[in-house]
């Protein structure tokens, strides 16, 4: 019993950490983008919007401020109802937009922190299906290989974990020792 609950301790640290680093990463590049001006100013008008005909199209500074304030929910705050309101306002708002990808991982682990897992899976699986190059695909899979265990789909869990497990990315060590630690592999 104690080794567990040390492991769950070390886990809970790892992911706190990650979490972390993530956001001063996410941080780092909001910051460095908005001291760079315009960072294609254009993408807002290549498209225009069907269903906002009347309204400007949004432009990227604010979907900085809007992603970086659900952020803030998220990891500072720890307001996890409030920052799922403001992600889905922020996929609604700017549903192709540079930090849609960013949004939907985060739907989805703090539904997997909240226990729903059934929704954590379609965030998860939503990122895959629609941003599978993204530099969050590498987590969103191990962390939907994590779901798929704690659904009891072990199958599912195993070949996701494997093939993050077996790619060059950091995601790579965490899906090699949850194989370790779960499956004996």
């Amino acid at each position: 019993m104690r080794g567990i609950v040390e492991l769950q301790t070390h886990e809970l640290k790892r992911l706190k950490q990650q979490r972390l680093d993530d956001y001063l990463d996410i941080d780092r590049r909001l910051s460095a983008l908005g001291k760079g001006g315009t960072a294609s100013s254009n993408t807002a008008t290549k498209k225009p919007s069907s269903t906002v005909s009347n309204k400007t199209a949004p432009v990227p500074a604010d979907e900085i401020k809007h992603y970086r304030g659900a952020i803030d929910l998220v990891l500072r705050e720890k307001k996890y109802d409030q920052a799922i309101v403001q992600l889905k306002e922020h996929l609604d708002t700017y549903p192709k937009g540079r930090y849609s990808a960013n949004a939907i991982y985060w739907l989805g682990e703090i539904y997997l922190l909240k226990n729903n897992l059934e929704q954590s899976r379609q965030w998860f699986s939503q990122l895959l299906a629609d941003y599978p190059g993204h530099r969050k695909a590498p987590d969103g899979k191990f962390k939907l290989a994590r779901v798929y265990h704690l659904m009891g789909d072990d199958a599912q869990s195993k070949a996701l974990l494997n093939e993050v497990a077996d790619s060059n990315t950091d995601a790579s060590r965490l899906a090699k020792n949850y194989l370790r630690d779960n499956f004996g592999s």
